[in-house]
Order: structure tokens, then C-alpha cells, then sequence
């Protein structure tokens, strides 16, 4: 793949996979606006990377519609630009707008032309510190003064009751960490990114850090459990078919495919109990 995404995103699977993992994650931080984006003087453009198919671009521009704030999301997935255009047609966004554009590029956008970049699991796009500084030095230049960024992540840290998620999750954090995604410092146990961003921010010149922590309850009965099989299904059947899960210790007779199933099915029985913890990271770009 030209693009340098952990999941390809040129699969019709990881579309829907993607459009699943928004909502949980929008439904778990408080709603789209969360970290005091909406409070922004004067907001009137906001930005959203790797937007995949729209789904927090096209919630902001709703909540936002009174207000005529216009929201502009750019990926470099064409079939995912393509669906959210497509997704903004048909709800009638016309506050909203998307276009095909490589985030680890210098982006085609005037200089201060945001008041607000949004920017959601970018751990499983960026490689190496290079990347990660490159594309918040990308983001002051878009940015107004006064302007903020909001970064949301995970270390891929999921606490829950079944054995088969638990590997799965490891299997795949390891591979992640081996083709140089995120920070790890345990040998990819976890992803490691959410401890370096203030860094991170701080070294590009970013002002005003403020740290939320956030959970998703994938639980049953009462949890997001639906959204969390759904999550799991496409993102290791996904995982499996691009060579992203060959590591994975195997009992005999027991295969990849085996510890899926085994894993589905335990999401789907009534004591099932899964956590995963993310963290939103707000910072200002100085006036």
C-alpha cells in the first residue's frame, strides 16, 4: 500500500469497521464537540485528518449547522472520501466537505485557515517521531492563532474478561509496534502514544495542554456490547487476511480463525466484560 495505515483502507471492511469505531468512540467522550472545541472564539473552519469515511467531520458540521461552521475532513483513502461526500449529500451537510489528501504531506490548505484540527487514532497511520513532528508542525502552519487541536488515542489497552480478545489484542499491538508504529517501550505489550503526546505538542509549540480520559464499556448487558462484537469481528478478520496476526502463540490443533470464533462467542455470552481506555488531548496554538 502506498498509504501508510496499519488497517488497509481500501477495504469495503474497514469502511464499515471504521464508521462502527466512531460512533463508539463519539458515543463514549461526550459527543463530537467534547474537549471545548464548541467554545472556540471565533470558530467558523474546522479540519479533520485521516476522517476515513466522515463520520466525526459530518457530526460536527450537524451540531454546528446554526452556527455556519464549516467542516472540511481529508483522507487518503479515494472510496472513503468518496462515501463521506456521498454520506454528506444525503444528509443534506452542506457545512460539510471532503477531500483525498496525504496527511504526511504538506497539506493544500492556506496558512491559519482553521480555528479547530481534529484528529482521531492517528497511532495506526504515523510512523516514528519524524511523522508524528512533521504533522503537528503541519498543524500550527493550518492553524489561526488562538487556534486549538484535539487528538484522541488509545494504546490499544483492552481489559476484558475473554482470554481470545486478550491475545488477539497483544498479537496485534506487538505487530503494530514492529513495523514502527507508536512509542512502545514494553515491546509492543501496548502502543505506547498517549504518554508522549503532551511532548509532543509541547515541542511543536503548542500551549495549554489539557488531558481527558475516556472509556469505552464494550459490556454486556447494559455496555456497548453490539458495537464492540462488530468492532472486533472486522478488525481481526482484517487483521488475519493482511499478515497482521502471524505471530500469535497456537496451542495444537488451534488456528487464527479458531480464537476469533472462540472470542466472538464469548462476546456474545451475558458475563461478558470489556474496557477500553482512551485519552483526548486538547493544546492551543499560542496568539
Amino acid at each position: 500500500m502506498k498509504n501508510g495505515y496499519i488497517l488497509d483502507p481500501e477495504d469495503p471492511s474497514e469502511l464499515v469497521r471504521l464508521l462502527n469505531l466512531d460512533r463508539a468512540i463519539t458515543a463514549s467522550m461526550g459527543g463530537p464537540l467534547a474537549g471545548g472545541i464548541a467554545e472556540i472564539q471565533p470558530l467558523k473552519n474546522m479540519l479533520d485528518l485521516a476522517c476515513g469515511p466522515g463520520g466525526w467531520a459530518l457530526d460536527a458540521a450537524f451540531a454546528l449547522r446554526k452556527r455556519e461552521v464549516e467542516v472540511a475532513g481529508v483522507d487518503i483513502s479515494t472510496p472513503m472520501i468518496e462515501y463521506a461526500n456521498a454520506l454528506a449529500r444525503t444528509q443534506l451537510r452542506t457545512n460539510a466537505s471532503f477531500e483525498v489528501m496525504d496527511i504526511t504531506q504538506p497539506l493544500t490548505f492556506a496558512d491559519g485557515a482553521f480555528d479547530a484540527i481534529n484528529a482521531r487514532f492517528l497511532v495506526g497511520i504515523l510512523k516514528g517521531r519524524s511523522q508524528w513532528e512533521a504533522l503537528l508542525a503541519e498543524g500550527v502552519r493550518l492553524l489561526r492563532p488562538g487556534g486549538m487541536i484535539r487528538l484522541v488515542e488509545s494504546d490499544g489497552l483492552v481489559i476484558s474478561t475473554c482470554q481470545s480478545l486478550a491475545r488477539l489484542q497483544q498479537s496485534l499491538n506487538r505487530k503494530m509496534h514492529e513495523r514502527g508504529y507508536g512509542f512502545s517501550s514494553d515491546g509492543g505489550q501496548t502502543l505506547g502514544i498517549t504518554p508522549v503526546l503532551p511532548h509532543l505538542l509541547r515541542e511543536a509549540g503548542f500551549q495549554q495542554i489539557r488531558l481527558t480520559p475516556f472509556v469505552f464499556d464494550g459490556s454486556q448487558p447494559n455496555g456497548a456490547w453490539m458495537t464492540c462484537l462488530r468492532l472486533c469481528e472486522f478488525t481481526y478478520y482484517l487483521a488475519l487476511q493482511q499478515g497482521l496476526l502471524d505471530d500469535m502463540a497456537l496451542a495444537e490443533g488451534e488456528t487464527v480463525p479458531l480464537v476469533i470464533e472462540h472470542m466472538l462467542a464469548d462476546i456474545n455470552a451475558t458475563a461478558f466484560g470489556c474496557l477500553t481506555y482512551g485519552l483526548m488531548v486538547t493544546a492551543m496554538r499560542p496568539e
